[in-house]
This record gives structure tokens, sequence and C-alpha cells, in this order.
């Protein structure tokens, strides 16, 4: 489900997706997740780590639709709760997170994109980035929008989230909502982690955490409230008729 490997220095580690076909985020991807912030952080020997996918020509698909279908409302609330905690661990981490996405990130793959210091995107006609929830009739929660606020502006923002707009590598580009196209990404991210390192890791460390303390407070203290209404608008038939309807066209 996920592996941690060291890359271009012994100081820099790879969080690697492997979950194929489509490297669907659940459970244990999360929870592997979750696990691989604390060790990083909680490694003196680590100064950055990467998101990225071993599966060829994929980020993620995004989360797993079987955990929406027809399920226990208790187990459907505590997979949010688990998402949404890791994306604030993630968030919040105090060591340089770089996410290379090796093709399309939307969804939560987008949500990933988000939480990191350093986005980079493979250059493809067929790869798109975006929080289009709207187009599969959801919200994206408050915490959620302000991370795309935060990053590309309200005007952007407010517009690309209500249409449900998605980026080619280049839109993206010109908006700020990734840092590097190309088609070597671990040499981008090299060449990040190199430029990176001409700077203090605790002045850069304690400066990200100023930044980013309160945002990553307030995603885990919503974690059990946006759970909730994230229940009640999964249960209702009509989103469990297109969930079900989301699975047969996947298999």
């Amino acid at each position: 489900m996920l592996s941690i490997s060291k890359r271009f220095a012994s100081s820099i580690f790879r969080i690697e997706m492997s979950n194929p076909p489509a490297n669907l985020l659940n459970r244990a991807t999360f929870q592997k997740i979750s696990e691989s912030v604390d060790l990083i952080d909680g490694s003196p020997e680590i100064e950055g780590a990467v998101l990225c996918s071993s599966v060829p020509n994929v980020f993620t698909a995004g989360l797993d639709l079987e955990e929406f279908y027809q399920p226990n409302a208790s187990d459907l609330h505590d997979y949010w709760v688990l998402v949404q905690q890791t994306t604030a661990k993630l968030y919040g981490m105090k060591k340089p997170l770089a996410v290379e996405m090796e093709n399309t990130a939307i969804l939560a793959g987008c949500m990933l994109a988000l939480v990191g210091d350093h986005r980079i995107m493979r250059d493809s006609s067929d790869a798109v980035i975006g929080l289009n929830e709207t187009l599969y009739n959801f919200a994206c929660p408050p915490w959620l929008c302000q991370l795309l606020i935060n990053i590309i502006g309200r005007k952007h923002a407010e517009k690309a989230l209500i249409e449900g707009q998605v980026f080619s590598p280049k839109d993206a580009l010109s908006i700020g909502l990734v840092d590097k196209v190309t088609n070597d990404a671990e040499k981008a991210t090299k060449d990040y982690f190199e430029r990176l390192s001409a700077i203090p890791l605790d002045a850069r460390m304690r400066t990200k955490y100023a930044l980013r303390e309160v945002m990553t407070a307030k995603i885990m203290e919503t974690a059990a409230r946006d759970g909730d209404r994230f229940v009640e608008h999964v249960m209702k038939p009509a989103t469990q008729d297109a969930v079900e309807k989301a699975l047969a066209a996947r298999r």
C-alpha cells in the first residue's frame, strides 16, 4: 500500500503510494501515510519527504468508493475522520514535503497536492488537477476550500470550486496551483531540496510551523463534525445511486 525509501541523499525520503492499478486511497493507505509523517518529523536525520506514486502513469484516483457504498455509518465516519486528520498531519508536517504528480490529480488527489510545499506535475496533455467535487454532487469542506484559496487566491478558487474546474499542467502552473511542470520529476524534486539546503532547516521548520499551525489545528478539530456532514450526505439515496453507478463503471 505504501513504501518509504531513501533517494537523492539519506536525508530525503520518498513516500510512495503503491496500490495498483489506480492508487485508491483506502483506509490502509491513509494509516500508513499518517505513520510516515510521524516517522519523518520524529527523525532528526530526515530533512524532508516526497509524496509520490510507484505505479507508472498514475498519481491517485482518489478516495476508495467502496467505503461509500452501503456503508455502516460509524465505519464511514471513522474513514472520513482518518482522511481529514491524516491530511492535517501532512499539511502540518514541519519538514518540507514535495509532491510529485505523475498524472491526473483531482478530488482527493488534488487535496494531497495542496498540503505540499512544492508541487511538481508531469507535462502531459492527458493530466488535469483540481477540486471538481461539485460535478459529483459533493461540496468541498470549508478547510479544503481554504487550502485552495491560500494557494491560488479567492477569485480563481471560488470559480474553480463552484464550477468544478480542472486545469491542465500548464494552466495550473500559470495560476500557481503547481510549482513545476516537467517530464523529469525526480530532477525537479532534487533541485528543490538542493535549493532549500542553503537555508538552515531549523529556521525553515519553525517558520513553516508558524505559518500553518492555526490551519492545521482547525482541520483536526473539525474532523468529527465534518464527518457527520459527510456521512449524512453519502447515506442519501441519490448519493448511493451515484456511487453504485460509479463503481459499476469502474469495474
